[in-house]
């Protein structure tokens, strides 16, 4: 049990990082690639002109930054995984934190140091996901009460409780 677990700790963060995993993040917080011909020209003509000014700078980027937004009050970016980054449309609002919001979080790609957040709430879902499969199979094979009356037939107290407890 402890080498799966362990395979399975080492091999989620390779699959945050991976394309597939980077699009589940993204479905997840809500932020959707950039559609509109208005927003493209908002949102991806300044970030990219920043990008291209990192570049110049140094930064070592993948040369496939993709630009994604989301509909949030505050002024937020995040670097989700190694070539995506999430834009909140109020950050587009204040140009002169823009750019530096975004050169961090591009920093944060340079360096392949992708937010940290991300991670924590995809191993949270995991693990309540793990923890909601247990409870159900532990509740549909255990009996309660009397050793002759199961969990679906017949009435006990402690059936009665099993039953909050799940719930």
């Amino acid at each position: 049990d402890a080498i799966i677990f362990s395979i399975l700790l080492w091999s989620f963060p390779m699959y945050t990082l991976s394309s597939k995993g980077q699009n589940l993040f993204c479905r997840l917080i809500g932020a959707k690639p950039i559609e509109r011909l208005d927003h493209r020209e908002l949102v991806t003509q300044p970030i990219e002109n920043i990008i291209k000014n990192a570049r110049a700078r140094g930064l070592n980027l993948p040369k496939n930054v993709e630009i994604h937004l989301i509909k949030h009050e505050l002024p937020i970016a995040y670097a989700v995984g190694m070539n995506r980054i999430v834009v909140s449309e109020s950050l587009l609002g204040e140009p002169d934190y823009l750019e530096s919001k975004i050169m961090f979080e591009l920093n944060r790609i340079h360096n392949q140091s992708p937010n940290v957040l991300l991670l924590v709430i995809g191993s949270n879902i995991i693990l309540v996901l793990l923890c909601l499969i247990v409870i159900g199979v532990s509740a549909i094979n255990k009996n309660y009460g009397d050793s002759r009356k199961s969990f679906w037939t017949g009435s006990s107290q402690r059936r009665d409780g099993a039953i909050l407890f799940y719930t």
